[in-house]
């Protein structure tokens, strides 16, 4: 984190079920739309197990 906000998030799926992350800044995240909530940024999207997915400060 810099400065409050997520520069860079990676995400290892162990289970493989839906993943959901809240972040106070918007993100980049291939293939996910974001939605706002509220002051935060909301992204939703389907894992596979054993995939890792990064997310960068847009």
């Amino acid at each position: 984190m810099k400065k409050g906000k997520i520069s860079k998030l990676s995400i290892k799926s162990l289970s493989g079920e839906d993943c959901v992350v809240r972040s106070p800044n918007a993100l980049k995240v291939k293939g996910v739309k974001e939605e706002k909530s509220g002051s935060d940024f909301k992204y939703s999207f389907k894992t596979q197990v054993g995939k890792v997915y990064s997310l960068k400060d847009k």
